[in-house]
């Protein structure tokens, strides 16, 4: 599969459909994800699941789409709009209910047609923003 189809395959199975069981189908055994917006480390396929679950809890309706896309050789650079409304708790917010919309890049090596390794930079205050948190 080429990368530009594995990761918008991906994006579509594992994050809008929130298809947990296909997260071994798109992340390699030994995956690293880079991203100071998160607590925890996701190393490996199971992490990268509960990852994904945790958001897909808060925001239940989440939606990803890729609004810029560009792949060379084994990497790819993608600009992602998100949406979806807060019905759960996510990092320590109680449910809002509220409506978010945000952005992210996502940089990610293919290995072995599996993502194994990403960078992810997400506009956190905009996030935070839109849930009611003040930050300092």
């Amino acid at each position: 599969m080429h990368p530009r189809e594995l990761f918008e395959a991906h994006t579509e199975t594992v994050w809008n459909r929130g298809d947990l069981d296909a997260v071994e189908d798109f992340i390699a055994e030994g995956y690293v994800e880079h991203d100071p917006s998160i607590r925890d480390s996701v190393e490996g396929p199971a992490a990268y699941r509960e990852n994904v679950d945790a958001f897909r809890s808060a925001f239940p309706d989440f939606e990803v789409e890729n609004t810029h896309l560009l792949v060379d050789g084994d990497t790819i650079v993608a600009r992602q709009r998100f949406t979806g409304t807060h019905k759960g708790p996510f990092e320590g917010v109680e449910p809002t209910g509220n409506a978010i919309e945000s952005t992210s890049i996502v940089i990610c090596r293919i290995a072995g047609n599996k993502i194994a390794e990403t960078w992810v930079e997400t506009d956190m205050v905009r996030l935070y923003d839109q849930l009611g948190v003040e930050l300092p």
